[in-house]
């Protein structure tokens, strides 16, 4: 009976992992929301991501999205859409697809 439960409690964790959308590597983990992707450092962190966007917060950074406007730590980085890749990897640099992106209000 043991044997059972435990497998069964194995399975049910491997199905709750595998339909996670965090994905981690070696550069940072990654967070989709509204078609547009983060990647941010390994640190203590909170992150709500959907269909609606993402919004991240850890000690030194915040950044969030609705797939449509950027900001991080309370400034405008401009647009982004569907398909976009932001690295926040880097402490005081925002990549956009691999291009840093200075904020909006200079």
């Amino acid at each position: 009976m043991q044997f059972k439960t435990r497998l069964l409690l194995s399975v049910l964790v491997a199905l709750f992992l595998a339909s996670c959308d965090v994905q981690v590597s070696s550069g940072g983990r990654r967070y989709v929301g509204a078609g547009v992707t983060f990647i941010t450092p390994l640190e203590t962190s909170n992150a709500i991501y959907g269909p609606h966007g993402i919004k991240y917060e850890s000690e030194n950074l915040k950044a969030e999205t609705d797939g449509k406007m950027l900001a991080v730590n309370g400034k405008s980085f401009g647009t982004v859409q569907a398909g976009d890749t932001v690295d926040l990897t880097t402490p005081g640099i925002v990549k956009v697809n691999g291009a840093v992106r200075e904020n909006a209000e200079g």
